[in-house]
C-alpha cells in the first residue's frame, strides 16, 4: 500500500472526525470520557471534528494517509511548536465552545478535568504535540502510523523542534520508542481518571531515528 504521506485541508474535516472516532473507540481515555458505548461513537465525531475545524486544521498540523478512493486511511493531529494558528475570531470561539458542550453534554465537567492534567504535563520548550494518531480498523498492521510518524520526526529533526505526546496505553510505549521518544513522567488525573498506560508523556528529543523506516505499523496503534 502506498504511504503519501500529505496535508488535510478543510474539506477533510468529517472525513478524518469519523477515521480518528472509529480508531480512538475502544480507547481507555475515551471509554472514562463517555462510558456509554452508544453514545461513545457520536461523541467523538462531534468532538474530533471540533477540535480539527477550530483548532488542529487552522494550525497546519493535520496530516493523513489516503485510500485508493482517496478516503483516508490514516491520520495525525499535531499541533505546530510555537502556535496555535490563527487567531479565532470570538464567534468561532463560541462555535467552537458549542460544538465541545454538544458533544460532550454531561461528561464536560470531566473533559475539562482531563485537559487540566494534560495541559500541565507538557514540557515547558517549544514542541510539537501529538494530540490524536489513528488508523482505520481496516487497514491497521500496514505500516501507515509509522508512515506518519517517521514524516514528522523528519521534520523535527531538520529543525531541531522536540516533540511531545502522551500514551494511553501501556502496549504503546514501546512502539512510541522506536521513534526517539522517551517516557518523562505518568499523568495522574483525579477523580479516577485513567492512569495513562503507566507512563503517559512521552518527549522526544532531535535529533532522533527519523531515517529509520518501518515496513509494518505495530498492531494496536490507534
Amino acid at each position: 500500500m502506498e504511504r503519501t504521506v500529505r496535508q488535510a485541508g478543510p474539506g477533510h474535516a468529517s472525513a478524518v472526525a469519523t477515521l480518528l472516532a472509529q480508531a480512538f473507540n475502544d480507547d481507555p481515555v475515551m471509554h472514562w470520557m463517555q462510558p456509554i458505548p452508544s453514545r461513545r461513537p457520536a461523541a467523538l465525531r462531534r468532538l474530533f471534528a471540533a477540535q480539527l475545524r477550530h483548532e488542529y486544521l487552522p494550525a497546519g498540523g493535520v496530516q493523513l494517509i489516503g485510500g485508493p478512493t482517496g478516503q483516508p486511511l490514516a491520520a495525525a493531529m499535531w499541533k505546530p511548536a510555537g502556535t496555535t494558528g490563527p487567531r479565532a475570531s470570538r464567534r468561532e470561539e463560541l462555535t467552537m465552545t458549542a460544538a465541545v458542550v454538544g458533544a460532550l453534554r454531561t461528561r464536560l465537567p470531566v473533559a475539562l478535568t482531563l485537559r487540566r492534567a494534560l495541559d500541565g504535563a507538557h514540557p515547558a520548550e517549544p514542541h510539537w504535540y501529538l494530540n490524536k494518531l489513528g488508523t482505520a480498523p481496516t487497514a491497521r498492521g500496514q505500516g501507515l502510523a509509522s508512515a506518519l510518524l517517521t514524516a514528522q520526526a523528519r521534520h523535527c529533526d531538520e529543525t531541531s523542534t522536540a516533540a511531545y505526546l502522551e500514551a494511553t496505553r501501556h502496549e504503546l510505549i514501546g512502539f512510541y520508542e522506536k521513534f526517539g521518544f522517551t517516557c518523562t513522567a505518568p499523568i495522574d488525573v483525579p477523580h479516577g481518571g485513567p492512569a495513562y498506560g503507566g507512563c503517559g508523556a512521552l518527549l522526544a528529543e532531535p535529533p532522533r531515528i527519523s531515517s529509520h523506516t518501518f515496513s509494518a505499523g505495530r498492531r494496536g496503534v490507534r
